[in-house]
């Protein structure tokens, strides 16, 4: 009559990742590529999603065949003693070459890697390669390898009951 009982009370529980990074489309493009899906385990440096550079390398190759033309023209004005057509040469030739970084950035940065060891979260785009994307849309989210957080929500019938740190025998 005067014995004990166990009391399980149902209580909201949610998990979470400690940290959760969140990725965004690099470029305005196409997906090209998806080497991870939700679940997977990635480790530091696996590429995960790559997009569509071709138009950029063409783009790039065009700014070359223009660079290696505006540095032609630069010693051929520094051959005859032009020194305005030189600096018009050289001042195209620096503007084309910091448009041609400018692409091959683009181009390195349409890959993406997991800059840690984790879990992928959130990242259904098997049926998505060939879409668009515009820059800065959110592809994935990857959890770190390690801490995650849970949280409790109790009644208030019970709180009183219940202590941080608790375990299931006290």
């Amino acid at each position: 009559l005067f014995g004990s009982m166990t009391y399980r009370p149902i209580c909201r529980t949610r998990v979470t990742a400690a940290e959760l990074r969140h990725f965004a489309a690099p470029i305005d493009g196409k997906l090209k590529a998806v080497y991870v899906s939700p679940g997977q385990k990635v480790k530091r440096g696996e590429l995960l999603v790559q997009f569509d550079t071709s138009d950029l390398e063409l783009r790039l190759n065009g700014l070359l065949r223009e660079i290696a033309s505006a540095d032609l023209e630069l010693r051929e004005a520094m051959a005859e003693d032009d020194v305005a057509a030189a600096a018009l040469a050289r001042s195209s030739s620096n503007v084309l070459k910091t448009q041609a970084q400018a692409l091959q950035k683009q181009i390195t940065d349409s890959s993406i890697s997991a800059p840690f060891d984790g879990t992928v979260m959130v990242a259904d785009l098997q049926q998505r390669i060939g879409q668009l994307f515009p820059r800065g849309d959110e592809i994935l989210q990857i959890a770190a390898a390690g801490d995650w957080l849970l949280e409790i929500e109790i009644p208030d019938d019970i709180a009183t009951y219940v202590a941080a740190e608790q375990t299931e025998d006290g």
